[in-house]
């Protein structure tokens, strides 16, 4: 037979501070709903720091590629996150969720970074300050999406009269 037990309170009657944060508990959880939705909050996997994972095309080709980078499928942190699969793995979709070690992100980071500089350019090279600088106004690539402006239009005046000549049929 077990022992008696000392009970603070009934299961089914609540403290005040209890109520409370059941209540912050239950509008923290709506709030997410309507805010984002499940399928947001379920993507968000929480990881050790010297981890990163990434939701990943969950096809053969896309998966062999990230394995060669250094990922692998997550069989520990995502798994009560999937909505779909057979157990072992995480997915949601489309998706499966892979992890690598953080060394992996910072390089890819590194080599995307040198990417972006050879195709545009160091945004922090003062040369490319000064040419943004330079450009007249309303042709800055900042202002314009990188599309020169260019306005060839013409406005002139028109009474009646013109307008009047212009509808009658030629001979």
């Amino acid at each position: 037979m077990s022992e008696p037990r000392d009970v603070e309170h009934v299961v089914g009657n609540p403290t005040a501070s209890e109520m409370v944060e059941t209540r912050e508990a239950k509008k923290a959880r709506i709030a997410q709903v309507l805010d984002r939705g499940m399928t947001n909050a379920r993507l968000t996997v929480p990881l050790p720091n010297s981890l990163y994972g990434e939701w990943v095309l969950n096809d053969p080709i896309e998966i062999d590629r990230f394995r060669a980078m250094g990922f692998e499928k997550d069989t520990k942190y995502a798994i009560n996150r999937g909505l779909h699969g057979s157990g072992g793995e995480a997915i949601v979709g489309d998706v499966v969720f892979m992890i690598a070690p953080i060394e992996v992100k910072e390089i890819m980071d590194e080599l995307r970074a040198d990417q972006y500089k050879r195709k545009h350019g160091d945004p922090k090279s003062e040369t490319r300050l000064k040419q943004l600088e330079a450009t007249p106004h309303g042709e800055n690539e900042l202002e314009s999406g990188g599309v020169k402006i260019i306005d060839e239009s013409e406005a002139s005046v028109v009474n009646s009269e013109a307008i009047a000549q212009a509808l009658k049929p030629q001979q």
